[in-house]
């Protein structure tokens, strides 16, 4: 197999969908007598490598303060998890509260571009221009910050839990059609900053089965709940977590019909952790290819102190409301120019029998014509060998 790469300038690209989740997944406020759940969140794309492995451990071979904190957060991460996702939904961060400010190509945005999904990290995550059957993806035809999406967030960092460690949010920029996965994927950005996300687009093709990468085509597989490569390798580690412990890690979010781990028992615990280090030294064992079409998008990222000091001045409230606990993302391409890259077999099924045509002809000194005399004249040399001369 061999690549080619190609470069094309396109009067317009299609604009990638964006993926946003606030670090805090369930919204605590807090009191004097102690603390209320007022909101949370969750259920989406799940961990491969999950969280439960860091917090839910076999041992306790730690400092008396480290397993007070591990324990808090574990008796708040039990709790989550038994919540069911509605219940999730509510008590997590309202969209239209993370969002205050959404504008692409200097417009407002259509209400109906924006989707919702549930992710086991980060809670309620919301999903800019992802492709559905009613709605199709955004196109850009000029380049630069003002093209692009601006989006202005507010952390309400005011309501996190003691469980989270850092203020911020995770984004994703990926497909439109593709389902996010924030655990796996993006990057963080924290309070007071504007976040500038230059884009140029790749795209990279691979070839099937007989070839050597044996990609599949995830997202068109009619009857399968597997639409991706991480879904597949989740999969398989669930399979493997219910064959070997009788039951499923609950925190990967797939295969959620079987039997749930108990995540207060250590020898459960203890043998989630064993199939993934077995699964981890054995090499890989999950029969799950590359994607046939991979859309990336080699983000670069800068950053500004936002908002600026004179809005102290102007709107002094404004500032210390936003400086805190606000975000800016301004999104946009650098370049309307795409780079492809795509598989292609070595020789194709003529260009194979031209290749072996030429090659018998350079080296035996045969070419078709030949062969087709050597065939005719066959006959007659046998029957000379076992007749002899005939009249």
């Amino acid at each position: 197999m061999v690549f080619t790469l190609e470069k094309e300038e396109e009067k317009s690209v299609s604009f990638p969908a964006v993926s946003i989740c606030n670090f805090n997944r369930m919204k605590v406020e807090f009191i004097e007598e102690g603390r209320h759940i007022y909101n949370t969140t969750v259920n989406g794309t799940p961990l491969l490598f999950s969280e439960r492995k860091h917090i839910f451990q076999c041992s306790n071979i730690q400092s008396y303060k480290r397993n007070k904190r591990k324990m808090d957060k574990q008796r708040y991460l039990t709790k989550f998890h038994k919540m069911d996702e509605e219940t999730r939904r509510k008590n997590g961060h309202h969209p239209f509260d993370f969002i205050k400010s959404c504008l692409f190509n200097r417009k407002i945005c259509p209400k109906n571009l924006t989707t919702y999904f549930q992710s086991l990290r980060y809670g309620n995550c919301v999903t800019f221009n992802k492709q559905t059957r009613e709605m199709k993806p955004l196109y850009v035809s000029h380049i630069g910050p003002d093209s692009g999406l601006v989006l202005d967030l507010y952390l309400e960092t005011s309501f996190y839990s003691p469980a989270t460690e850092s203020f911020g949010a995770r984004v994703v920029i990926h497909d439109p059609n593709e389902t996010p996965g924030p655990e796996e994927q993006g990057f963080n950005v924290g309070p007071g900053y504007e976040i500038s996300v230059s884009l140029r687009q790749s795209v990279m093709y691979r070839l099937p089965t007989p070839f050597r990468d044996h990609c599949v085509g995830y997202e068109k597989r009619q009857g399968s709940s597997v639409r991706s490569q991480k879904d597949c390798v989740r999969t398989c580690i669930q399979t493997e977590n219910f064959a070997k412990c009788g039951c499923i890690d609950q925190t990967l979010s797939v295969m959620n019909n079987l039997k749930h781990c108990n995540l207060t028992n250590q020898t459960q615990m203890c043998c989630l952790n064993d199939v993934l280090e077995k699964m981890s030294n054995s090499g890989p064992t999950c029969d799950c290819p590359q994607p046939c079409r991979y859309t990336s998008y080699n983000e670069i990222l800068s950053r500004a102190i936002w908002p600026s000091k004179v809005c102290i001045l102007k709107e002094p409230s404004t500032y210390q409301y936003f400086r805190k606990g606000g975000v800016r993302l301004n999104i946009f391409y650098s370049g309307l120019e795409r780079t492809v890259y795509k598989q292609k077999a070595k020789f194709e099924g003529f260009e194979l029998l031209s290749f072996l045509g030429c090659e018998l002809g350079l080296w035996l000194g045969l070419s078709l014509l030949g062969m087709f005399n050597v065939m005719e004249r066959l006959p007659l040399i046998v029957r000379r060998m076992f007749f002899g001369r005939t009249i």
